[in-house]
């Protein structure tokens, strides 16, 4: 990585850092006899051997704006990364954000970004975990049916993407040195989120005719009897969550050395998923109780 200080604008000088870095990530799983014989009623991990590599580069940048004018200072930072991962291909992200200093007391803050996040290795690779379970089977009015289950992981993951905003206000008292009270905003909303469909989940989108849960139903030949399913992580999920973060800091001396009182809290205004068709917004459950 290189940071440095190129130049300078009327306001101050400008901090610029560049870098690269590779990174490799690996994953070895074992089973017992039993495991790999799929003799027990949930798990059953079966044994597994793999590893992605991915490679970032990266830039980011402080510009001054203003010093010691009308504020007493506005910075603008920018950020963004290009990586490439073996799995699942090239990705972009990117943040911007403003800084100001208004006063001694107040400061405010704001930022965009786009995030991701990528698969881990299990989700990609998992051998087939199993466990037994009673489903209904649309198919066959509903009967209670007892299947085995087979989790397996999904090369074709992709990573999630989000998009952030951000927007706070720090305020620092002079009057009362050493007292720190911050007040932050937040928006997310995720798309192509991981998802693990359930059982019934899949049963319900083949019975309703979509055919890529139809590919994942083992049924027997020649009775149409539900004999299994296979089931693993699918980018098929959007979530959008947004609150408030707050923040209280006070150090003041004591004994002969410092005391340190601090709060932190959340308060969510918004919270949803939507997966699969279902849509789970967690808040109004609370809401009900």
């Amino acid at each position: 990585a290189l940071r440095g200080e190129p130049f300078s604008t009327w306001a101050g000088p400008v901090d610029v850092a560049l870098g690269m870095d590779y990174r490799k990530d690996e994953i070895e799983q074992t089973a017992d006899a039993l495991q790999y014989a799929r003799a027990y009623t949930i798990s059953n991990r079966q044994p597994l051997d793999a590893a992605l590599n991915s490679i970032e580069g990266f830039a980011e940048v402080n510009l001054p704006l203003v010093s010691d004018s009308f504020i007493e200072s506005l910075d603008l930072n920018a950020a963004a990364r290009f990586t490439n991962y073996s799995t699942s291909g090239s990705v972009t992200t990117w943040k911007v954000g403003m800084v100001g200093q208004l006063n001694s007391d107040i400061r405010v803050r704001g930022t965009i970004s786009r995030d991701i996040r990528a698969p881990a290795l299990i989700s990609l690779f998992e051998s087939g975990a199993s466990q037994q379970q009673v489903v209904l089977d649309p198919l066959n009015n509903n009967a209670a049916t007892s299947i085995t289950t087979i989790i397996a992981g999904n090369p074709d993951l992709r990573p999630e993407v989000a998009r952030t905003y951000t927007a706070g206000v720090v305020f620092t008292p002079q009057w009362l040195p050493g007292l720190n009270i911050s007040i932050d905003y937040y928006a997310i909303r995720i798309r192509d989120a991981f998802v693990t469909p359930l059982a019934d989940q899949v049963l319900r989108e083949c019975a309703a005719g979509n055919q890529n849960f139809c590919d994942l139903v083992r049924r027997d030949s020649s009775t149409n009897a539900l004999t299994g399913l296979l089931v693993g992580p699918v980018n098929a999920a959007l979530e959008k969550t947004a609150g408030f973060d707050f923040q209280l800091d006070y150090r003041m001396p004591a004994f002969g050395g410092r005391l340190d009182f601090y709060a932190l809290g959340n308060y969510i205004t918004e919270l949803e998923i939507d997966a699969l068709g279902s849509v789970l917004r967690p808040l109004n459950s609370l809401n009900r109780t």
